[in-house]
């Protein structure tokens, strides 16, 4: 009996000693990041059967078991690469709108300064300051326009370098929790009821910081070891072996870096499939809403350079000459990148041919076989397609195939408005060529008896399928000249550069037009009233000597477009500019509460997950008490039965 009381008090002594020591285990790893608590399962020794019942053998350790749940880690997981990835989104989206939304380092202010002084100078067109005035506020606009190229550039750089140094992280966790993989199963992880527990907590904090930067799907195998796929299951980590991913510059935009992974030898592009994470928020930044800032912003410096252009081409300037372009010609800033893989020779040119058409997208164009081609956005929506060696019009670009060569396959990224604001310039720098004038006039016949006036005309590029179109290379000045055969005959009229008598229909004004330099815009002039038999009308050439003094009709055009809808049609060029801030100031605003939304769901799966496996030092201590008087009255069972041994001994 001493015996069997004896191994009963070792037992209790063994058992709570374990105890102890798994208890102040878990008190000093309180701190310990991934740390699960883990306690010790005991169960009662078999009994043994004697005369009077079965009669208790002791105490037995089952397993020092390690308090987790693989629901509540797949969740942390989750939540914590949700938030990581809408904080680096909020973070890069904060910089953007910060930057575009300021009235110092935004565009508006600059836009306004420029229109602002069109209107000065359109009050005294003979100002030699105030053309001045105007030429430094172009100069001021474009560079404007450079400065915010230049900063949403370096963030772009920022983003790239911030790639760049995740991606080895990234690297480093997939090596350890592989080699972790190969320590679970030596360890006996997979088969045995005893589990490395310390391993496994190390593996699911690699996991964890792993979720922070890239978002990830966890398998377990069965065998101990788990894999790890990333993007649409490209497989980062199978039992010991660790692919790796890599950053190298994008074959198709030689501005952009792209991520790859290499399995079993083989490396493949994979940019488009991550998500989650950092590395999911700073590429969805990237890849949206800064490609889209910059082609916005590019965008509105193509259509301003055009207008302004077309407008100032048709007036002429203070000595006299015919307007040339204000601003550079932006038509041929799109730009063409071949990818590198492509297999044949051929060349693709891009020129903007209307840059109110214009949209904010990038595109790609992609070779069905040597002939046949389509055009697809950025997103791989189909927008165009075509066949060699014909031009392309689309979306304001007019698209070129100046040597073939192609093969099936081939690919050439076009970018219409994403180096815009980065080329702009003023083309007039001297006060004296700002073309604020008109080149013709209209004048009324000395012997006139009618009641009918013409206008001084205005410059015009809408629809003049109900007009007369004067021959652009007839002299100046044109006639319009009214007769009558007989009394009872319709009145008629003629105009020089029109082929052709026209009968006069009362009540109905006459409308000529005369095509400016380009062609798609010009002058109109509305005879109005009733003429009548030898009326005569001229349009004719100023005087130069009255350019800018006496007319200001150029200036008050250019003066216009500040709120004509020349982006895409419904938009001023502030108009334009406001809507790009406004759509980065809206996704701001979604990326800020979303962060704040995942930031809550994290800290909830946090607690759940520390309500679990964290160690609470309160209980923690009570159970150090608790172990302690245990192991106490083990020690004092032991005690007894060597006394009850000792007594028995001495008998004999």
């Amino acid at each position: 009996m001493s015996n069997s009381l004896i191994h009963i008090g070792l037992t209790g002594l063994k058992a709570h000693q374990s105890a102890l020591s798994v208890t102040g285990n878990n008190i000093t790893n309180a701190n310990t990041d991934g740390y699960s608590r883990q306690r010790v399962n005991l169960e009662a020794s078999l009994s043994v059967q004697t005369a009077g019942g079965y009669l208790g053998t002791g105490v037995n350790l089952i397993n020092i078991e390690r308090l987790n749940s693989h629901f509540i880690n797949t969740q942390l997981r989750l939540d914590t690469s949700h938030y990581h990835h809408y904080n680096s989104l909020n973070t890069y989206l904060g910089q953007v709108d910060k930057l575009l939304g300021n009235s110092s380092t935004g565009l508006s202010t600059s836009l306004s300064n420029f229109f602002s002084a069109l209107h000065m100078v359109a009050d005294d067109p003979t100002s030699i300051p105030a053309r001045s005035t105007v030429v430094g506020e172009a100069q001021a606009l474009t560079t404007r326009f450079h400065t915010l190229y230049n900063q949403l550039n370096q963030i772009g750089r920022s983003v790239d370098q911030e790639i760049t140094s995740i991606v080895p992280q990234i690297n480093s966790l997939s090596q350890s929790i592989a080699e972790l993989n190969v320590a679970i199963v030596s360890a006996g992880g997979g088969t045995s009821r005893q589990q490395p527990n310390d391993l496994l907590d190390q593996r699911d904090e690699k996991i964890r910081q792993l979720a922070e930067l890239v978002a990830v799907n966890v398998v377990d195998a069965g065998d101990g070891t788990v894999s790890l796929f990333i993007g649409k299951g490209q497989s980062l980590v199978v039992g010991n072996r660790a692919n790796t991913l890599s950053v190298d510059q994008s074959a198709s935009d030689p501005a952009r870096r792209d991520i790859f992974i290499e399995q079993n030898g083989q490396k493949s592009l994979i940019t488009s499939e991550v998500t989650g994470g950092k590395l999911g928020g700073v590429l969805a930044f990237r890849d949206t809403a800064l490609r889209d800032s910059i082609n916005s912003l590019g965008r509105i410096a193509l259509n301003i350079a055009e207008a302004v252009n077309e407008q100032h081409r048709l007036g002429v300037d203070l000595r006299g000459n015919p307007g040339l372009d204000f601003f550079r010609d932006l038509s041929t800033s799109a730009t063409v990148s071949a990818n590198e893989k492509n297999q044949g020779n051929g060349k693709v040119t891009v020129q903007v041919s209307d840059a109110q058409a214009l949209t904010t997208e990038d595109y790609e164009l992609r070779f069905l076989d040597s002939d046949r081609y389509e055009i697809t956005t950025a997103a791989g929506v189909l927008v165009g397609s075509g066949q060699v060696p014909d031009d392309l019009q689309l979306a304001g670009m007019t698209i070129q195939f100046p040597e073939g060569g192609f093969q099936t396959g081939d690919r050439f990224l076009i970018t219409p408005t994403r180096h815009a604001a980065q080329e702009i310039s003023v083309s007039v720098t001297e006060p004296e060529a700002l073309a604020l004038s008109f080149p013709l006039r209209t004048a009324s016949g000395e012997k006139n008896t009618g009641t009918a006036t013409m206008t001084q005309g205005e410059l015009y590029g809408g629809d003049t399928s109900g007009m007369h179109l004067v021959d652009p290379a007839t002299p100046l000045p044109v006639r319009i000249s009214f007769t009558q055969a007989a009394p009872n005959d319709p009145l008629t009229y003629t105009i020089e550069g029109v082929a052709g008598t026209f009968t006069h229909e009362p009540g109905k004004q006459i409308e000529l037009f005369i095509p400016g330099e380009s062609g798609d815009k010009g002058y109109r002039f509305t005879i109005s009233g009733t003429p009548k038999t030898g009326d005569e009308f001229t349009i004719e050439a100023m005087d130069p000597t009255a350019m800018g003094i006496s007319d200001n009709r150029n200036a008050l055009a250019l003066t216009a477009l500040e709120s004509a809808s020349l982006v895409e049609g419904s938009l001023s060029f502030a108009g334009a500019y406001t809507y790009t801030v406004q759509t980065v100031a809206t996704a701001t605003s979604q990326a800020r509460i979303s962060t704040e939304t995942a930031h809550s769901l994290m800290q909830q799966s946090e607690a759940s997950w520390q309500s679990l496996s964290g160690v609470n030092l309160d209980e923690e201590a009570g159970k150090l008490i608790q172990f302690q008087s245990a192991y106490n009255a083990s020690a004092q069972v032991v005690s007894i039965a060597r006394e009850l041994f000792n007594t028995l001994i001495s008998v004999f």
